[in-house]
């Protein structure tokens, strides 16, 4: 036969529980900064002043007439995703690891048949853009840096 301290200990206990999961999901909305993570998202990536400037990472296939080509996401990751390609760009962050993507990304354009007589030559470079003025018609870069240039191996 259960008693009457019998129930009031489990309720104490229920309410206690109860008390300490509601605390540890109201936590992240009770932090001085925003932190990502479990179990709410404040979202800090957008939640901060951004700048206007935009850098973009990507390899150019340069024809024998001098022309610069944008080179696909499949032959700057081996995979046709952007977002691989963006990763992949952007991961070769020192001089030596830019070479080396510029080196085989012209090793792929050299072995696609329709590609390997269209480009002599691939860029890695970074280009710089005010996104205000790009989005009101202004599509050139302000800069563009020159990281790596490749022969395409014949």
């Amino acid at each position: 036969m259960r008693n009457h301290r019998d129930d009031a200990r489990e309720h104490a206990w229920a309410y206690g529980l109860s008390l300490c999961v509601l605390l540890a999901m109201l936590s992240p909305v009770l932090r001085c900064e925003p932190v990502d993570g479990f179990p709410l998202t404040t979202y800090p990536m957008y939640s901060g002043a951004m700048g206007t400037t935009s850098r973009v990472r990507t390899l150019l296939g340069i024809t024998a007439s001098g022309e610069q080509e944008l080179l696909s996401p499949a032959l700057i990751a081996g995979d046709p995703s952007v977002i691989l390609a963006v990763r992949t760009t952007t991961g070769a962050s020192s001089p030596e690891r830019r070479r080396a993507l510029c080196t085989t990304v012209a090793g792929r354009v050299a072995a696609d048949p329709d590609l390997r007589d269209r480009y002599v030559e691939v860029l890695f470079l970074t280009e710089r853009y005010d996104a205000e003025a790009y989005f009101l018609g202004a599509d050139m870069p302000e800069a563009i840096k020159i990281h790596a240039r490749c022969p395409v191996p014949r």
